[in-house]
């Protein structure tokens, strides 16, 4: 766990020094870095449950804008802890946004993500890779993305609607406001997932809540890699996250 965390740390930190090195002119956009600990009645991914009920959680999530890097991509990674056990997700990806027509306003999205999945549990370890294409607007973002997982042998799509929003208290930022609405289609379930997340910005600590509906056809009985079905759930999480 602590090696690939490095790994995500050095291939950022080395991509920054080949964009600093190579282009001395170029506006440097500083990367950011957050930790959050908390508590939540599931760990959620692709619309079901992983944990089997509630968990303590510390995330780890690092950033580095395009303009950094020596290839012209946003970099990113993350990492899900559960104190309670040695279950942890470790993720790294690429994205880019495409102006269309020149717009600042209008683009289109593409991200690329590599997730796997380490724990000592006896239960599969998910690897997997996803790509996602969305349309970015001051509205909504639609997105669609194919997500295949070779470990658990799991292949689907998932549709989506979501946006980020600031909320502005005198012409100061306060709040970010994250809805999302997803439907899932895999081999062997599906899943609908509503929900939203509200984070208290104004500080360098920042308090948060996020609360999930979720209704999917897992089958606990023929699958294992996740904990439980969840049959019109909804799920409460909540912490404190630190940005840097």
């Amino acid at each position: 766990m602590n090696k690939t965390l490095l790994t995500i740390s050095a291939m950022l930190i080395s991509l920054n020094i080949f964009a600093q090195t190579n282009d001395v002119e170029k506006a440097i956009i500083k990367p950011s870095f957050s930790i959050e600990a908390g508590y939540s009645g599931q760990l959620l991914s692709k619309g079901v449950a992983y944990t089997g009920g509630y968990a303590r959680y510390i995330g780890l999530n690092l950033h580095s804008p395009e303009e950094n890097n020596f290839i012209p991509v946003d970099l990113y990674g993350s990492g899900t802890i559960i104190t309670d056990n040695t279950d942890s997700f470790w993720s790294v990806g690429a994205g880019k946004s495409l102006s269309l027509n020149g717009s600042d306003k209008y683009a289109l999205r593409l991200d690329g993500v590599v997730t796997t999945r380490r724990t000592d549990l006896n239960v599969p370890q998910n690897s997997e890779l996803a790509g996602t294409v969305g349309l970015v607007t001051p509205w909504v973002m639609p997105y669609v993305s194919y997500t295949h997982d070779w470990r658990i042998e799991q292949n689907g799509l998932t549709f989506g609607l979501t946006k980020e929003y600031s909320l502005e208290l005198k012409g100061d930022e306060w709040f970010k406001f994250t809805p999302n609405i997803s439907y899932h289609m895999f081999e062997d379930y599906k899943s609908v997932d509503i929900g939203a997340r509200l984070a208290l910005t104004k500080w360098q600590i920042q308090p948060f809540v996020a609360a999930k509906y979720i209704d999917n056809s897992f089958d606990v009985q023929n699958f294992n890699f996740a904990a439980a079905e969840l049959d019109g759930d909804l799920v409460w999480s909540g912490g404190l996250a630190i940005s840097f």
